[in-house]
């Protein structure tokens, strides 16, 4: 956080290094162009530019943090085969945030708001904030869902909506705060590992 202000003295620099990073104007040109092409109105060349560099430094982010999990998720599945694993494996569904894990959520919200590199800032820090919570959240799904009669069909559906619209792993990292003071996973009876 106190990187993300001094930063900030330099009103421009991160804005800049994205542009020039996630090559936001090539990524501009090409999206107006294939909307000219196909006959469609085309957007504000500074409006989706700005858009794209409001989402690129999150989606850099959330796409090396998954990466990361990833990782070291097929490591320990290797580490299990072979073995050598040092460690159990961590059920998803037993899965514990520390309550003070939220904190930075809010802050990156808040500072979401704001203007220019603080405000990329902000929306970078809510996004990776957030996954722990959106892991939260479909343990919840995953432990409320043992009730339904089609609970595969279930999760299918819920999964493939979570792929193609996107949005919805807003609500569901939502629903990892909730069930984080609620604990709705322990009202339904603690799972069993392995689901």
């Amino acid at each position: 956080l106190l990187s993300a202000l001094a930063i900030q003295t330099m009103e421009g620099w991160l804005r800049g290094w994205i542009t020039e990073a996630a090559q936001i104007e090539q990524l501009t040109t090409a999206f107006i162009q294939a909307q000219t092409q196909s006959g469609q109105q085309s957007e504000d060349p500074a409006e989706l530019k700005e858009w794209l560099i409001r989402v690129a430094m999150p989606a850099i982010g959330l796409f090396w943090l998954g990466l990361s999990i990833l990782n070291g998720a097929l490591a320990q599945r290797l580490l299990i085969q072979m073995g050598q694993n040092a460690r159990p494996s961590p059920g998803l569904l037993f899965m514990e945030i520390p309550k003070y894990m939220l904190l930075p959520v809010v802050i990156g919200l808040a500072l979401s708001f704001f203007p220019g590199d603080l405000g990329l800032i902000g929306l970078t820090l809510a996004a990776i904030g957030g996954v722990p919570y959106f892991c939260l959240g479909l343990a919840a799904v995953h432990v409320t869902s043992r009730r339904m009669p089609a609970r595969r069909v279930g999760l299918i559906v819920f999964y493939i909506l979570l792929l193609v619209y996107g949005w919805p792993c807003i609500l569901v990292a939502g629903l990892g705060v909730v069930e984080q003071f609620a604990g709705f996973r322990y009202k339904t009876g603690l799972p069993h590992k392995g689901s």
